[in-house]
């Protein structure tokens, strides 16, 4: 069990406090004089993080075989191997190539599903104000919503209001536009939300409307 002297953590520790345990800062000089706030932290993070136990003594001891190693590796992207002196071993420069081309290239894909999504919302936009009257997309421009009116198949007239949002964005509502009941019901894959909405529009209006309260969660 390698004792972890406090410079080895001058640059890891400050970075994990911030990010994961989100404290403003903590500086490591003398690792006995903050044993009661280490502890704390270290303790949090590897039953949260790497489900196992670690501690901290009055010297600095610390287990490492499996916890250091596994967020020095994962948080602040090092290498997870200590050499004799207790040090962490810096990557080589063909490992620092390759991770910055492993991120060069995570980014790039990111930037093209962003960019296929936003296309994917923009068409699906055009596509749901076309089903639309004037006063609906005023609504839905200026209040996020639109309603509709639907004659169910009793032959009774009902009012609905379409939030854009994701889920529980269907709601009955009375003529006075107090909501009656709460309706959720959406695509199982991930689609624009515009796409939803328009598909529970034709749904309420094409005489689906059963089909659509058998489906739906209701509160």
């Amino acid at each position: 069990m390698p004792t972890v002297t406090p410079t080895t953590f001058t640059t890891p520790w400050p970075h994990w406090v911030q990010k994961v345990v989100t404290a403003t800062s903590v500086t490591i000089v003398d690792m006995p004089t903050i044993m009661s706030g280490a502890s704390i932290i270290w303790t949090n993070w590897c039953e949260h993080t790497v489900g196992t136990t670690g501690t901290i003594t009055a010297t600095g001891t610390c287990d490492t075989s499996v916890i250091w190693a596994n967020w020095a590796d994962t948080h602040v992207h090092i290498m997870d191997s200590y050499t004799a002196g207790n040090t962490i071993r810096q990557p080589t420069e063909a490992e620092v190539q390759q991770r910055l081309r492993d991120r060069e290239a995570a980014d790039q894909r990111r930037l093209q599903v962003e960019g296929e999504k936003a296309v994917a919302r923009d068409r699906a936009t055009v596509l749901l104000q076309g089903h639309l009257d004037a006063a609906q997309r005023h609504d839905l421009a200026n209040k996020g919503f639109f309603d509709l009116d639907v004659l169910s198949q009793d032959g009774s007239r009902k009012k609905y209001r379409i939030n854009r949002k994701w889920s529980q964005n269907i709601q009955q509502i009375d003529p006075n536009g107090r909501v009656l009941k709460t309706l959720c019901i959406h695509p199982r894959v991930q689609v624009p939300v515009e796409d939803s909405m328009l598909t529970q529009k034709l749904m309420l209006e094409s005489g689906l409307e059963q089909e659509l309260l058998r489906i739906a969660n209701h509160s």
